[in-house]
């Protein structure tokens, strides 16, 4: 179902409509969010304390722990020393899950292949990739494949094989969904090439494709590691840095690694930190230079370089950096010489470039993990404690809390912090709507009896033209959807608020104009709407420009409900306006905005009218077709499905073509599936068997159905065609 809302005619605040709320009684659900001007203000942490969290099913140093979507946390693979070098594949093989709520580990699948000093990356529907690593045995074999995991079956597959093996690698997620693998070493041997050209993960074909190379490394060393750190920038960027000291960044739009300002210090491969501040400023800390060192700097995507900032209070090396809820970064355990741990803390706070000591862990450790779980604790686990000796204790970091203190533009805080600040949700009627019961906008009732559940952690990145916002569901709740409420100024909502179709922690809105934004997210609970969760704020680069209408509107009824389609003009546009009257020209039954071109709300009892206008900032285009949709349609049953044949291009102009679908006559036909740039969804503007546009050059894979008043038949064939002409990069 496509995202919507409904916009009331009122100063500072906006009506969301939740199509399918209350599906069997068709009524709207509407929830208004007054914005409330407050002084926003955000919880300063005290030093924290520590305390055991269970115990894992296994020790292990070197795995991976991922926060998975509904808050629990994922731990694969590591190795557990038992003597010099010597590792052991039954650890390398498992993994198990932590519970945050119950603060227990129980076993899941075991992996297809044992592996330490892999990674672990989440995708955008929730499975995470596990990639390269060190195979055992031997100690140093690296792995070229890849799997999946599947937190709804709890079993991981395998999946495409990657462009070389790799271990002590770099993954990261990137605003299209892909994955970007950087470097990594290769035991070849002294005067052996290695092999470092960069590689995307594509989850839609589960297959990887090389990128750009590094600029920064040169193959021809033949040395044993090749050890980067990269970190995804606020402007979908991807800050890599190298043990030299050297640091490059990569495009996705172009698959090019350019270098940036090298580093102040030199800094050993896995031994180093950094951490994606709130301000979009990366945090390097610490590293194993003949032993650890206590310096710290500051990335300034702005100016391309790094700068000094505050010295840690220890030296330290193989460490772990978490950015906690209120903007500050926990700096936990280490390794300076040999093989001994330590089990002090300190926390560096961005606003003064300053480091102060922390609690100390309960087991001094270093090559464990750190997880931020969703009541905003830190959950460290496993990890080396001393020669020859790993461990499988975990425990929790409880962030301390002072007086709260003043926040900025781009820092994170927290709603319930500021009274005056909050925004509090109410029922307010709509012109032309059934009111909603008092019950459904309800606040969501406290998880544990005290602090009612929200959602958590909520970053926002710039991504392209546009901002891809994610956060950690509430606590002890099963949202139905998400509601995002945005404003140009912190502490406002004069965007418009945006609905999510499904319960994702993910949520992409393509373009934006070039500014500074500040987003919440509320929880769309069963029972009403949570709290908020807090506000993240962002720069947006933008793309931006004036934009022609929507153009072939169509309106099918289904199961009480209208769905209107229709075909963007080109280019990005961020928001439609779906206008809605009871006749022509009219909209006085409602405007819904969404930013996908369709939309779904409940059927009215009489003839209702649809045009669809874009909207660009402050600039509305000219509405598109105008549709008329009857109160009743009768018909007998969708339409049969439809024989797909092969497209062809002449002159730029791909036509697409079928035989007619058997059964009841079809209204028209849609034309969906995969191309170079994403989704792509083509409408035929009747019943007939043919359609031809102006595709870009690249690979599709696409399918046809038949439409009708009585909803959507059975999809045809597929067909993979490639429209001639150079394809952009990856």
């Amino acid at each position: 179902m496509g995202q919507s809302l409904l916009t009331c005619a009122r100063a500072s605040a906006l009506a969301i409509v939740v199509p399918g709320v209350q599906r069997v009684s068709q009524t709207l659900a509407v929830l208004v969010l007054l914005s409330t001007p407050g002084t926003g203000r955000a919880w300063a942490q005290a030093s924290g304390a520590f305390t055991g969290a269970g115990h894992m099913a296994a020790n292990r140093h070197s795995h991976t722990a991922t926060r998975l979507p509904d808050g629990r946390v994922l731990i694969v693979g590591g190795d557990s020393l038992s003597s010099r070098y010597q590792a052991r594949a039954d650890r390398a093989i498992s993994a198990e899950l932590y519970d945050p709520s119950r603060r227990t580990f129980t076993a899941t699948g075991n992996l297809t292949t044992p592996r330490a000093f892999h990674t672990a990356t989440l995708l955008t529907d929730g499975r995470v990739l596990i990639t390269g690593g060190q195979h055992d045995p031997p100690f140093y074999r690296e792995v070229g494949s890849a799997e999946l995991y599947d937190p709804s079956t709890g079993t991981f597959t395998a999946t495409g094989i990657m462009v070389a093996a790799r271990l002590y690698h770099s993954a990261v997620l990137l605003g299209s969904g892909k994955v970007l693998i950087v470097s990594g070493a290769e035991y070849r041997g002294k005067g052996a090439p290695l092999d470092l050209r960069a590689e995307l993960y594509d989850p839609a074909s589960g297959t990887f494709a090389a990128t750009g190379t590094p600029v920064s490394i040169n193959a021809s060393t033949g040395e044993d590691y090749v050890h980067p750190t990269a970190t995804l920038l606020q402007d979908g960027r991807v800050l890599v840095t190298w043990t030299s000291g050297l640091a490059e960044l990569y495009d996705p739009r172009t698959g090019v690694f350019s270098a940036t300002g090298s580093m102040i210090a030199t800094r050993e491969y896995e031994a180093g930190t950094q951490t994606l501040l709130a301000n979009g400023t990366v945090l390097v800390t610490g590293g194993l230079v003949f032993g650890a060192i206590g310096s710290a700097e500051v990335y300034d995507p702005s100016t391309e370089a790094f700068r000094p900032t505050g010295t840690m209070t220890t030296r330290r090396g193989r460490h772990t950096a978490t950015l906690l809820r209120d903007g500050t970064v926990l700096i936990a355990g280490a390794n300076q010489e040999g093989w001994g741990a330590l089990g002090s803390t300190e926390l560096y706070d961005p606003e003064t470039g300053v480091f102060s000591a922390g609690g100390s862990l309960a087991t001094p450790r270093y090559w464990h993990t750190a997880t931020l779980v969703d009541d905003g604790n830190v959950l460290m686990a496993g990890g080396i404690v001393g020669e020859w000796s790993t461990t499988g204790s975990a425990e929790l970091y409880t962030a301390g809390r002072a007086a709260p203190v003043p926040v900025g533009p781009n820092t994170l805080h927290d709603w319930r912090a500021s009274a005056s600040g909050n925004k509090v949700p109410v029922i307010e009627p709509v012109p032309g709507a059934r009111a909603a019961s008092s019950s459904a906008v309800a606040s969501a009732p406290a998880a544990d009896g005290g602090e009612a559940a929200q959602p958590a952690n909520l970053v926002a990145t710039a991504s392209g033209s546009g901002v891809v916002l994610t956060w950690i569901g509430p606590r002890g709740a099963a949202p139905v959807r998400y509601a995002i409420s945005g404003g140009t100024a912190p502490h406002t909502s004069t965007l418009p608020v945006i609905v999510t179709a499904d319960a994702s922690n993910r949520y992409t809105i393509p373009a934006l104009p070039p500014g500074s934004y500040y987003f919440t997210v509320f929880a769309v609970l069963a029972d009403g709407l949570s709290p908020p969760s807090n506000e993240a704020g962002v720069a947006a680069a933008g793309s931006w420009s004036a934009s022609g209408p929507p153009s072939g509107a169509l309106a099918v009824i289904e199961d009480g409900f209208i769905t209107a389609t229709w075909t963007p003009a080109p280019g990005v546009d961020a928001l439609y306006q779906v206008e809605i009257g009871g006749g022509p020209g009219r909209a006085d039954a409602a405007v819904l905005t969404t930013t996908q071109p369709s939309v779904t709300y409940p059927a009215g009892a009489t003839t209702s009218y649809v045009r669809v206008r874009a909207v660009r900032g402050a600039t509305v285009s000219a509405p598109s077709n105008e549709v008329s949709v009857p109160a009743t349609t009768v018909c007998t049953a969708a339409p049969l499905e439809p024989v797909l044949l092969p497209p062809s291009t002449i002159n730029g102009e791909t036509t697409i073509s079928w035989l007619p679908a058997g059964g009841s006559r079809a209204d028209y036909y849609r034309v969906v599936g995969a191309g170079p740039s994403g989704p792509t969804t083509i409408t035929s503007p009747g019943a007939g068997t043919s359609l031809t546009a102006g595709l870009e050059p690249g690979t599709y894979d696409i399918r046809v159905a038949a439409i009708n008043a009585c909803g959507v038949g059975v999809a045809s064939n597929v067909f993979i065609f490639t429209v001639p002409g150079k394809s952009g990069a990856n």
